[in-house]
C-alpha cells in the first residue's frame, strides 16, 4: 500500500484500482501464454488488426526468442509504416538476436520496398530508422538503395540518413 501523505481519498481508489487492474491483466497474460492452444495463429492475426496489435506486439516481448523469430516478416513489415505502434514493432525486432537480425532483415524488408509505389519514402524512412537502431552499414546500404530510387521523396530520405549517417560515425 502507497504511503498516505497528502494524497486524496479519490487518488487512493484510482491507484488502487489501477494496481488491481494491473495485477489481473498480467494473470490473464499468463494464463493466455499457458493455456492458449493456438497463441502463434492468434497473435499473428493480432497484428493484423489495428485495434489488436498493441496487445499482440507486447506479448510477443513474453515470449520466447524462438518464439518471436517466427514473426519476423510480419514484424519487418509492420516496420515499414507509419503508426502507434511501429516504436513497440521495432523495440520487439531490436530484442531479436542481433546476428539474425544482420542476416535476414534486407531480404524480409525487400518486398515489402518493391511493393511499395505510393508513399514510398514512408517505408523507406521507417525502415532507415529502424536500420539506424541496428547498425550503420545496414543502414548505409538502404540509404544508397534509396539515392537510387525514381521518386525524389525516398532519395530525400537516403540523403537524410546519409547526413545522419556522416555526423554519427
Amino acid at each position: 500500500m502507497m504511503e498516505q501523505g497528502q494524497l486524496t481519498e479519490n487518488d487512493i481508489t484510482l491507484w488502487d484500482k489501477l494496481y488491481k487492474a494491473e495485477i489481473e491483466l498480467w494473470k490473464a497474460r499468463g494464463e493466455f501464454l499457458r493455456k492458449s492452444t493456438n497463441k502463434n495463429l492468434i497473435i499473428k492475426q493480432s497484428l493484423n488488426n489495428q485495434l489488436d496489435r498493441t496487445t499482440g506486439l507486447r506479448l510477443l516481448l513474453d515470449l520466447d526468442v524462438k518464439e518471436r523469430l517466427l514473426f519476423f516478416d510480419d514484424l519487418v513489415s509492420l516496420a515499414s509504416v507509419d503508426h502507434s505502434d511501429v516504436e513497440l514493432v521495432w523495440k520487439v525486432i531490436l530484442t531479436l538476436p542481433r546476428d539474425f537480425v544482420l542476416a535476414n532483415i534486407e531480404k524480409s524488408a525487400e518486398p515489402v520496398l518493391d511493393s511499395a509505389v505510393k508513399d514510398a519514402y514512408v517505408e523507406y524512412r521507417c525502415l532507415l530508422t529502424l536500420y539506424l537502431k541496428i547498425d550503420p552499414y545496414l543502414t548505409y546500404r538502404l540509404a544508397q538503395k534509396a539515392l537510387e530510387h525514381e521518386d525524389e521523396d525516398v532519395r530525400e530520405a537516403g540523403e537524410d540518413f546519409m547526413d545522419m549517417l556522416r555526423e554519427k560515425y
